[in-house]
C-alpha cells in the first residue's frame, strides 16, 4: 500500500482534516473583503471608486487603514504562514509512515489549534488564547519536521555523499547549524525589540496595560524598530528555508567539495550580515547586497541540480 492513499488510515486524516483546514483558509479571503466593504475601508482607489464614487474626499477616507480589517488581514496571513507548511510537511510525515492514530490525532489537534487562533484573532478574545492555539499548532510542525529530520538522516546517510568524509556534508552540518540557531533566535530577539521599545499586538497591549486605555494605545502603536526586526526575520524565512531544501540535493550531485563549501560559508556570511545590517539600519545598497549574494547562491544550487537531473 501506498504511504500517500486513501487506504492508509494517517493520509486519509490528512485528507479529512486537511479540508477542513483548506476551507477556513479560503474563507478568510472573502471574509477579508467583507470586512473591508463592512468597515468602508478599502485598499486600492478602483475599490474606493467602486465603493462612493469619485469623490476625492470620500475616497481618501475609505482608503485608510482600518484597525479591525488589519486584524482580519493579520488572522489569513497568520494562517498561510501557518497551514501552508503543514500541508507541506505533512505529506512528506506521511511518506516516512509514521503511526497512523499519532498522524491523525497530530491532524486533528493542528486543526482545532489554527480554529482556535483565528476565532480568538477575529473574535478579540484576550490573551493567552490566541497565543496558546498558535504555540500548539507550531509545535505540531516542529515535531514532524524532526521526525522528517531523522529519516532523511537515516536514509541519506545511505549515500556516500553523506557522510562525514565528505568536507562539503560537514560543512552544511556546521555552518547550517549556526543559521538555524540564528533563525530561531529572530523571534526572541523581536520580542525583545516588542518590550525595549514598547511596541505591541492589541491583544498584549491590552493584557499589559490592564484597563488604562491611554497607555494601551500607546502600547499598540507601530515602531519602526520592532517592524524592521520582524522584516528580517520573514526575510530569514523566505531565505534560509530553500536553501535547507535546496542544499542537500545539490550535495547529492556530488559537487566539487571545495567550492560547495565556500558557497555555504559565503551563504551564511552573507545572511549575518543581512540580518545586522537590517536590525543596525545601516544604509543601502550593504543589505541589498547581501540579500543578493545569498539568493545567487541558492539559485545556483537550484539549477545545478535540476541540470543534473536531466543529465542523469
Amino acid at each position: 500500500m501506498s504511504a500517500l492513499s486513501p487506504d492508509n488510515p494517517a493520509f486519509a486524516a490528512l485528507i479529512k482534516y486537511g479540508g477542513v483546514l483548506m476551507a477556513k483558509t479560503v474563507l478568510m479571503s472573502p471574509l477579508t473583503g467583507l470586512t473591508r466593504y463592512l468597515k468602508g475601508a478599502v485598499a486600492s482607489r478602483e475599490d474606493a471608486v467602486g465603493l462612493v464614487g469619485n469623490d476625492e474626499d470620500k475616497i481618501k477616507r475609505v482608503m485608510g487603514k482600518d484597525a479591525y480589517v488589519e486584524r482580519v488581514r493579520a488572522a489569513h496571513l497568520n494562517d498561510l504562514e501557518n497551514i501552508l507548511p503543514f500541508f507541506i510537511i505533512a505529506i512528506m510525515y506521511i511518506a516516512t509512515n509514521p503511526d497512523a492514530a499519532t498522524a491523525t490525532l497530530l491532524f486533528k489537534v493542528f486543526t482545532v489549534a489554527r480554529y482556535v487562533h483565528t476565532i480568538a484573532y477575529v473574535g478579540k478574545v484576550p490573551q493567552p488564547a490566541r497565543g496558546l492555539g498558535f504555540i500548539a499548532g507550531l509545535i505540531i510542525n516542529l515535531y514532524m519536521i524532526v521526525q522528517l529530520i531523522k529519516y532523511s538522516f537515516l536514509y541519506f546517510t545511505t549515500m556516500s555523499v553523506f557522510t562525514f568524509d565528505n568536507e562539503a556534508y560537514v560543512d552544511f552540518l556546521r555552518y547550517g547549524g549556526m543559521l538555524v540557531v540564528k533563525l530561531m533566535l529572530m523571534s526572541p530577539i523581536t520580542a525583545i525589540f516588542r518590550f525595549v521599545f514598547k511596541s505591541f499586538k492589541s491583544e498584549d497591549a491590552k493584557f499589559l496595560a490592564r484597563d488604562n486605555a491611554e497607555r494601551r494605545q500607546y502600547l499598540t502603536r507601530t515602531e519602526p524598530h520592532v517592524e524592521r526586526a520582524r522584516s528580517a526575520h520573514l526575510n530569514d524565512l523566505e531565505n534560509l528555508v530553500p536553501f535547507f531544501i535546496v542544499t542537500p540535493f545539490y550535495l547529492s550531485t556530488n559537487p566539487d567539495p571545495l567550492t560547495a563549501g565556500v558557497l555555504i560559508k559565503v551563504f551564511v556570511a552573507v545572511r549575518f550580515a543581512h540580518t545586522v545590517i537590517y536590525l543596525a539600519r545601516i544604509p543601502q545598497p550593504a543589505r541589498a547586497l547581501s540579500f543578493a549574494v545569498g539568493l545567487g547562491i541558492n539559485l545556483y544550487f537550484g539549477f545545478v541540480t535540476i541540470v543534473q537531473g536531466f543529465v542523469q
